[in-house]
C-alpha cells in the first residue's frame, strides 16, 4: 500500500487529494472458496485527505504540491500511515 497525491476536479475547481493505493483482485465466494473475478489486479484507492482549498487552476494546485509545507505533511503521512 502506498500513498499518492493527485489533483482532482469537483465541480469547477481543482483540489488536492491524498489517497492510499493498493492493488488486488475482485473476488467472490463460490462453493466455499474465494475465486478471482478479474484476471489482472485492480487499482483500489481510499481517500485519506482532501484539501478543501479550491485552486483557480491545475498549475496553482501543482505549485502548492511542490511547497515545503505540503511535502513535509505528505512525508509525515507516508511515514506514519499503517
Amino acid at each position: 500500500m502506498t500513498l499518492e497525491a493527485k489533483i482532482i476536479r469537483q465541480g469547477h475547481w481543482p483540489k488536492i487529494q491524498i489517497v492510499s493505493v493498493a492493488y488486488g483482485f475482485n473476488q467472490r465466494l463460490q462453493d466455499g472458496k474465494w475465486v478471482n473475478t478479474t484476471s489482472e489486479p485492480q487499482r483500489i484507492e481510499s481517500e485519506i485527505l482532501t484539501f478543501g482549498k479550491c485552486f483557480s487552476n491545475d498549475e496553482e494546485a501543482e505549485k502548492f504540491m511542490n511547497t515545503k509545507h505540503f511535502k513535509s505533511l505528505f512525508k509525515n503521512l507516508q511515514k506514519n500511515w499503517v
